[in-house]
C-alpha cells in the first residue's frame, strides 16, 4: 500500500507495476478522477499494458463500492485510532495493518477466513480438481445440490 502526503502519477505507476506483474493485467482499472489517475503518463502506461481506465462519476463513491467499504474499515481499524508523527511512521503502521488485514483478519465474505487462508484453500481445491477430474465432477454436483455449510 502506498502512503504519502500526496501521490503523483509516478507513485500510481510504482504501485500498479508490481500488481500487474504478480496478478496479471486487469481488463480495466477503476478509480476516481484524481489528478494522479487522469495524468497522461498513467493513461499512456495503461494503454501500453493493454488495459484501460474506468473512472467513477464525480460525487458517486458507490460506483466503487469495494474500495469505499475498504476505506471505511481502514478508517475504523487504523486511521481513526492513530496519530502519525511522520510519513515513515504512517508507512510502517500501514504495512503492519495491511499484513494483518490480509493474513490474520477474518473476512465475512470469505466465510470468516483471512484472504491468505482462503486463497491457499482455493488453490489446493483447484489442484485437487485437476488431479482427479472425474471424482471432483461428482463432488461439484453434490456441492451444487447441497452447498457446504
Amino acid at each position: 500500500m502506498t502512503v504519502g502526503v500526496s501521490l503523483t502519477s509516478q507513485a500510481v505507476l510504482a504501485a500498479l507495476t508490481p500488481l500487474f506483474l504478480s496478478r496479471s493485467v486487469p481488463h480495466f482499472v477503476r478509480s476516481d478522477n484524481g489528478p494522479e489517475f487522469i495524468a497522461a503518463e498513467v493513461q499512456d502506461w495503461l494503454k501500453q499494458k493493454g488495459t484501460a481506465p474506468h473512472f467513477i462519476d464525480p460525487g458517486c463513491p458507490w460506483q466503487n463500492g469495494f474500495v469505499e467499504s475498504f476505506h471505511g474499515k481502514l478508517r475504523d481499524e487504523l486511521l481513526d485510532r492513530e496519530i502519525f508523527v511522520s510519513v515513515a511512521e504512517a508507512q510502517t503502521r500501514m504495512e503492519t495493518h495491511r499484513r494483518w488485514y490480509n493474513e490474520g483478519r477474518p473476512h465475512s465474505s470469505l466465510n470468516y477466513l483471512p484472504p491468505v487462508t482462503f486463497a491457499r484453500n482455493w488453490r489446493e481445491k483447484q489442484q485437487n480438481a485437476e488431479q482427479r477430474p472425474e471424482q471432483n465432477l461428482e463432488q461439484q454436483r453434490q456441492e451444487a445440490i447441497e452447498p457446504p455449510v
